[in-house]
């Protein structure tokens, strides 16, 4: 690590977490595991830290909006987690990325900037697959390099072993983020406790059968 790495590695994390809402989800993890993971996750973010959640099928919602984590920023992403429900028949990872990356040009100072895109498979813009290719060598070609510019680093979870999960590996890999790939339904409790352990070390609570006790 440079002195500037290390510098980086201190400030507070800026994390924006998307969320794949495409059908593909729910043969995935059909009882919504990830969902559950995504709750343990933010409840364990340190309050100096900001945060916000998209979700995105084919088109992309801007669910709990980008701000400084408090009591009530919890209490609000954990409603709004809720109500999310798997039926978009596509995936569009091109958008999710850009909208997240609102302030790429311009990106809030002090912060660490971290995507956390959550797929369960590679890119589905439509059901022609030559528009799924150009759409993915888009994200490659033109929006990552500008991602890891601004310094963005991307972790991935993809929730489905058995699909085209390269794209997500790729992410990870070329700005120095984590890649996970479910094996199992219970494996995303143990990634989102890594993810957490890494964002806030000392904040994060041991974690037993799904469940972490707090005194």
């Amino acid at each position: 690590h440079t002195a500037v790495a290390n510098e980086i590695e201190k400030q507070p994390i800026d994390l924006r977490i998307l969320v794949d809402i495409s059908r593909s989800v729910r043969t995935s993890l059909p009882d919504n595991q990830h969902l559950d993971a995504i709750r343990m996750l933010i409840q364990q973010l340190p309050e100096n830290s900001r945060a916000g959640i998209w979700t995105y099928g084919k088109y992309v919602n801007y669910l709990v909006k980008q701000g400084p984590v408090s009591k009530f920023w919890r209490k609000n992403a954990v409603a709004q987690i809720q109500r999310i429900r798997s039926v978009a028949a596509h995936r569009n990872i091109e958008a999710a990325l850009g909208k997240a990356a609102y302030d790429l040009a311009r990106p809030i100072k002090g912060y660490q900037k971290v995507l956390l895109l959550i797929s369960s498979g590679g890119m589905q813009i439509s059901d022609v697959k030559s528009e799924n290719q150009l759409a993915e060598e888009r994200v490659r070609i033109e929006l990552l390099p500008k991602l890891r510019a601004a310094g963005y680093q991307i972790h991935t979870i993809a929730l489905n072993p058995d699909t085209d999960n390269n794209l997500m590996v790729d992410l990870a890999k070329e700005t120095g983020g984590f890649s996970f790939v479910l094996e199992s339904s219970q494996d995303i409790y143990r990634y989102s406790q890594m993810l957490a352990q890494w964002v806030a070390p000392a904040n994060s609570l041991p974690l037993i059968d799904r469940q972490f006790a707090v005194d």
